[in-house]
């Protein structure tokens, strides 16, 4: 990876740029707020032990965890037992132990203090992760990381922001010089590897070997401390229930639900399910394709480089929830930096679909109670289009060098 860019970010500049950022920020904050505020006067207050969210399911193996039995875990009837939220949603818990020793103080607390502190982290995290990229801008800081797409994923008490968080701390350590902070971050975002694939590409293909050697030394250390607390029984006891996770999501990934994946969309225009699945393999090895071809180079900057990362991992998973389109608001931080968005109208537009993700989705969900409409129809093509802005600016870049 090359030094730090001149960062380009004319589009957010002056007290115009810090406006918006505060307007976008303070919309994100206050409708979280809201959620929080009505979960606590409506609905907890009434008797019920927690709420119909995802975060859910990560304080009950927490709780089991706290009480002794974390394999219990694996079992959704015994999660149900703990939450109490009944329902047809499948839900499981299909995390590595490493997630469950990070959750493990949660479990200590009740449902709506554990999710305060942890939405509470995810904010600070990308917060903290997002301001050596900002390059100074108040309104640029304010407006990435507390974008609307943030939104989806805070409110269900998700991972993905503080995923995504760390995603970007580890090319900001890149850019910065510090190979063995963004290796340390490397082991830690193996709480959810499977969207690691496109980052481990980046590495290699960066010729990274620090990052990797501390990377891969922090998370077998990470893996074996938690195998020691929860018991080596851990592991095949998720990958049995990993195994049953992917036969039910298959079984129903017609049915749109909430995935925003390639194949999601695929399946949704009436392509044969295993079909669908091979193109997402084929649009995959496009994203492997991009990532190699943009951090080989020395000749792309970091910026270009953080773009094409973000919006490949985006495209290249098969199993991708809506939650996870918080990486897109950091995708258009680094295509501003790498003054990458078209030029007028269309710039505007395009960084406004990459700030808002999937929140006006899960807004629509919240306010009406009529026909459900598959998020996929309205991020899938934005996923589509961010990756296909990166790879041209990249191919476009590579000729002109």
């Amino acid at each position: 990876m090359t030094g730090p860019s001149q960062p380009a970010l004319h589009l957010t500049e002056g007290r115009a740029g810090l406006r918006a950022g505060v307007l976008f920020a303070g919309s994100t904050v206050l409708l979280l707020a809201i959620w929080l505020f009505f979960i606590w006067r409506l609905v907890l207050p009434g008797g019920a032990v927690s709420f119909d969210v995802d975060f859910r399911v990560f304080w009950a193996a927490a709780q089991l965890a706290v009480a002794g039995d974390p394999l219990a875990a694996f079992d959704p009837a015994r999660l149900i037992e703990i939450h109490g939220i009944a329902g047809d949603d499948w839900l499981p818990w299909v995390y590595p132990p490493t997630f469950l020793l990070i959750l493990l103080p949660l479990g200590h607390l009740s449902f709506f203090a554990a999710w305060l502190v942890f939405t509470g982290l995810s904010i600070l995290a990308i917060l903290l992760a997002i301001r050596p990229l900002a390059a100074g801008n108040r309104g640029l800081w304010a407006a990435i990381a507390l974008a609307p797409a943030m939104l989806p994923a805070l409110l269900l008490g998700q991972v993905s922001v503080l995923w995504a968080a760390g995603l970007v701390a580890v090319l900001a350590a890149l850019q910065a010089g510090w190979p063995v902070l963004a290796g340390v971050i490397c082991g830690l975002l193996t709480i959810k590897p499977q969207l690691g694939l496109m980052l481990a590409i980046a590495l290699l293909a960066g010729r990274q070997w620090t990052a990797i050697g501390v990377g891969a030394g922090v998370a077998v250390a990470f893996a074996a401390l938690a195998t020691l607390v929860f018991g080596p029984d851990y592991w095949p006891a998720m990958a049995e229930m990993g195994q049953s996770h992917l036969e039910v999501v298959r079984s129903r990934i017609a049915e749109g639900g909430f995935m925003v994946s390639a194949y999601s969309a695929l399946v949704g225009l009436g392509l044969p399910e295993p079909l669908a699945l091979g193109l997402q393999w084929g649009l995959a090895g496009v994203a492997a394709i991009a990532v190699w071809l943009a951090w080989s180079s020395d000749r792309i900057g970091p910026d270009l480089q953080g773009a094409v990362l973000l919006t490949a991992t985006l495209l290249s998973a098969p199993y991708l929830w809506y939650g996870e389109t918080a990486l897109l608001a950091p995708a258009l931080l680094l295509f501003l930096r790498a003054d990458a968005l078209p030029p007028g109208w269309v710039g505007y537009a395009f960084g406004l679909l990459l700030m808002l993700g999937a929140a006006p989705y899960i807004l629509f969900q919240i306010l009406t109670t009529g026909a459900q409409v598959p998020v996929r129809l309205f991020v899938s093509p934005v996923i589509l289009a961010a990756f296909g802005l990166a790879m041209a600016t990249l191919l476009s870049r590579r000729r002109a060098r």
